[in-house]
């Protein structure tokens, strides 16, 4: 579904500029669910921005269904880790936004929104503002947002960073079942070992900046996943030494 071939990225400032990813070579298959670990300022969210066509390549070439990415695509919704909903507009109307903009059928657009609202646990709230809904509900407006699309790809940028820690495990359960349901392909960022360990199909490991690629983990676990599982946690020992060992090359 997605081909990333020898991609790199360099940041420019005037006369100085910062080598955010060494060239990366990545396939995703269709309907997995991938997850990019990594420390802070690796590339991580670059490499997301590059897939959505939100900023230009400094080298190599991005495929989706076969196809060059010069662009942002239609194919793909992103999920940040700030919900961005408009303030003024109820929880309904947010959902339907892309629809407006892209001038597609709302009576039918509607009833999918309904029906993404109930399937993310929000029916009742249409009418509701974002300031009256916690964190949480806030980040599943978002997502049904993306879901109205219809896309192909889901590219989601620490979606559940902001939350507290229970109701980020909650939403990590939410998002699974999401995806279960609805059957996309998932390019998913975090900073948390367990949460990759619990939702990806392969967790994809970064180095220190410049990012490149240092392991792909096929995760061999049936879900729903427990954090006391053996196997669970050999996993999660195996990301968090490749990242020990990334940070370990920083300091030296």
């Amino acid at each position: 579904m997605i081909e990333i071939k020898a991609v790199s990225h360099i940041y420019r400032t005037g006369a100085s500029f910062t080598e955010a990813l060494k060239p990366v070579d990545l396939v995703v298959e269709r309907d997995q669910f991938v997850v990019i670990v990594g420390s802070s300022g690796c590339g991580k969210s670059t490499l997301l921005n590059l897939i959505a066509g939100l900023i230009p390549l400094a080298g190599g070439s991005i495929y989706i269904d076969k196809e060059i990415i010069a662009g942002p695509n239609a194919k793909v919704a992103s999920v940040f880790q700030q919900a961005t909903l408009l303030p003024w507009a109820d929880v309904l109307t947010n959902v339907l936004f892309p629809l407006r903009i892209s001038k597609a059928d709302l009576p039918t657009g509607k009833a999918l929104a309904m029906q993404l609202l109930s399937l993310t646990g929000l029916s009742g709230f249409e009418r509701h503002l974002p300031h009256q809904l916690s964190g949480g509900m806030q980040q599943r407006v978002a997502i049904c947002r993306a879901l109205i699309q219809d896309p192909q790809i889901m590219l989601l940028d620490e979606p559940f960073g902001a939350l507290d820690a229970l109701t980020r495990e909650q939403m990590s359960s939410e998002l699974v079942r999401i995806w279960q349901s609805r059957k996309t392909t998932v390019l998913m960022v975090t900073h948390s070992i367990d949460e990759a360990v619990l939702l990806a199909d392969t967790v994809v490991v970064m180095s220190a900046r410049p990012g490149r690629i240092v392991d792909l983990i096929d995760i061999a676990l049936p879900r729903p996943r427990q954090h006391a599982d053996p196997l669970f946690q050999r996993y999660a020992a195996q990301i968090r030494q490749h990242l020990l060992g990334a940070r370990d090359e920083v300091a030296a």
